[in-house]
């Protein structure tokens, strides 16, 4: 079990452990990624990837609320549906 103590470092979680957490598969886990809808997936080797833990608590915390703020973080000032 990991500690989630303040004083230890962030750890990368696996896409299969995600997966297997939030009752996904990993291929939905990636698509959800792509797509702002879960934390973003961090590279560790040619064939693997994770999440931050802390992301991962913040989203299970309140996912409707990380899809918006993650939607607006990535927006950029052409989408906001004025025209010149």
């Amino acid at each position: 079990m990991i500690d989630l103590n303040p004083k230890t470092p962030d750890v990368i979680v696996l896409v299969r452990q995600v997966a297997k957490e939030i009752g996904l598969t990993p291929a939905t886990v990636r698509r959800r990624s792509r797509a702002g809808k879960l934390p973003r997936l961090i590279q560790i080797c040619d064939r693997g990837s994770g999440v931050w833990r802390s992301e991962l608590e913040k989203w299970k915390a309140d996912p409707l609320a990380y899809v918006q703020t993650s939607k607006a973080a990535n927006a950029s000032p052409a989408d906001d549906g004025t025209t010149d």
